[in-house]
């Protein structure tokens, strides 16, 4: 069990994540809760919104970074849960509860994947698995301790995998804005990936989703979710693209993939999205 190795973290290492990452995440929060890189006004905006030619949809309206490292913070911004009161501690004692005890959000998704799972493999326990963008690697744990699958994560958020590194997680830094290839930074190729509204922070969904599918196995399990917003992204969500009702199915089309389901179930009170699973040939 990957979680016994929890306790390993050393009060250096603490000391060190604070001094890196906390102490200017903390002050972040307190002086506007990271709006100077959500804010669109213009004398203090850093991002510009562009029109782009999204292949297999259409041209939509863009946000790009004024500076490359104002993505990396704005996407700090929506990472794990910070106040003026945040420890090192308390971000390791709140992953621990979230990884062990799915919401039911996560819970909508994984009955979905772990369905398809079952009927798609006769056996999963020599299978790679593969999360894309995560807070808290939880979804890597579930595949990990109830599938017997290789499970990795990746993330744009260095203090993310950093700190669930030396939790015993199987991390990775990958920025998929730059279209990082997945399977050359990690050295292998996955049998399922998940990815759950990270697709709507990337400025070229379509290199990012041929990035997946290069990255993964023949008869390989793609699932994704990205909410839908119609109109303009949401800055203030660090959401640099907008979708419209089957943009992605699209673009999963699109790339190669064969979708075999779709879905806007949500949980409850949830915001409007889609989901798909999708197969590489």
């Amino acid at each position: 069990m990957i979680m016994e190795k929890i306790n390993k973290i050393s009060n250096i290492k603490k000391e060190e994540l604070k001094n890196k990452y906390l102490d200017r995440y903390v002050s972040e929060h307190v002086k506007g809760n990271w709006s100077r890189y959500r804010n669109k006004l213009k004398e203090e905006q850093r991002f510009e919104i562009k029109e782009k030619l999204i292949k297999f949809v259409g041209f939509k309206k863009v946000y790009f970074p004024i500076e490359g490292e104002f993505n990396l913070n704005l996407q700090e911004s929506r990472g794990i849960g910070i106040s003026k009161d945040t420890t090192i501690d308390s971000i390791i004692e709140d992953s621990i509860s979230g990884i062990k005890n799915l919401n039911e959000g996560d819970t909508v998704r994984s009955n979905e994947l772990d369905s398809f799972i079952n009927t798609h493999f006769k056996k999963t326990d020599d299978k790679s698995f593969l999360e894309i963008g995560f807070r808290i690697p939880k979804v890597q744990y579930h595949y990990k301790n109830s599938f017997g699958m290789d499970a990795s994560g990746v993330d744009i958020n260095s203090f993310n995998v950093d700190l669930f590194s030396e939790m015993g997680f199987d991390c990775s830094l990958l920025d998929l804005t730059v279209n990082q290839s997945i399977s050359e930074t990690i050295g292998k190729r996955f049998d399922v990936i998940s990815c759950y509204h990270v697709l709507e922070h990337v400025t070229d969904p379509v290199a990012a989703v041929e990035n997946i599918f290069n990255s993964m196995n023949s008869k390989g399990i793609f699932h994704i979710e990205i909410p839908i917003e119609p109109g303009e992204p949401r800055l203030e969500y660090g959401h640099l693209i907008s979708y419209e009702q089957a943009d992605m199915l699209k673009i999963l089309q699109g790339v190669g993939f064969s979708v075999v389901n779709a879905t806007n179930k949500t949980h409850t009170n949830g915001p409007w999205i889609e989901r798909y699973i999708a197969i590489k040939p």
